[in-house]
């Protein structure tokens, strides 16, 4: 069967978000992947990483990969999960672009063979800062490679959500043609009294940057907050949670 092209998924998300339905995006850890996918997610990045033992996904440990990060992705376990998913849920194939070792088409290649429906940049250098991001940049290894990959899965027709850590990146995927952002708030950002504050803001400023037919999601991991952000952001899409819905409910 022929999956879907990123126009067509694009529509579906958009539809559900204009019926009023706040879309849920949610990182799912390969090595700690259920059977199949909660009713609630909408789309389901699976990428590496672990999760904490309250069921929410661990950033810091998923910041860098600290293995073959699209190799396993592309592994044996993901199989059923692809296979569970239905129409209500997306899934999409969490890559580090930045890899020297996997040449940009041929992974592309891979994970439309799995059965993955889209692809999502994560883990992303956006997230990092200082010396250390400006020596992967150095090395052709940063954010620019990312921007490159996503234009090409758009090429392509593959549904693209991509990661950003402010207005600056989001551009650069706006005018790669992604169909999807997620701004993600840096470790610094959330670190500050204000912080939430400031996340919003910059959520404004990329929003205005988008185009109407681009959805685009809040990253927060306080839920307390989320109301407030989609009270204040009230073009947001919906949200890409630290917590599966399954541990939400028992957190909530």
């Amino acid at each position: 069967m022929s999956q879907p092209e990123g126009k067509d998924i694009r529509s579906r998300l958009l539809s559900l978000q204009r019926s009023g339905h706040r879309l849920q995006a949610v990182p799912m850890a390969v090595r700690d992947l259920p059977r199949k996918p909660s009713p609630q997610t909408d789309i389901a990045v699976l990428c590496h990483g672990r999760n904490r033992e309250d069921g929410s996904f661990d950033w810091l440990y998923a910041y860098l990969p600290n293995a073959n990060a699209n190799d396993e992705v592309l592994s044996a376990p993901t199989r059923p999960f692809l296979q569970s998913c239905g129409e209500h849920t997306v899934p999409l194939a969490g890559l580090c672009p930045a890899d020297p070792f996997h040449h940009p088409e041929i992974l592309l290649d891979r994970v439309m063979e799995a059965g993955f429906r889209g692809v999502h940049n994560f883990p992303s250098t956006c997230l990092l800062d200082g010396s250390f991001r400006s020596t992967l940049e150095q090395n052709h290894m940063g954010f620019h490679k990312e921007v490159n990959f996503m234009k090409l899965a758009v090429s392509r027709g593959v549904f693209t959500f991509a990661m950003v850590s402010g207005s600056s990146e989001a551009l650069l995927m706006r005018d790669a043609g992604v169909q999807a952002l997620v701004l993600v708030p840096g470790v610094s950002l959330l670190l500050q009294h204000d912080g939430l504050r400031l996340y919003r803001e910059e959520c404004q400023r990329t929003l205005s940057l988008l185009q109407d037919d681009t959805l685009f999601f809040c990253c927060w991991p306080d839920r307390a907050a989320h109301a407030e952000l989609a009270y204040f952001l009230q073009k947001i899409s919906g949200f890409y949670s630290y917590l599966s819905p399954e541990a939400a409910r028992s957190d909530g």
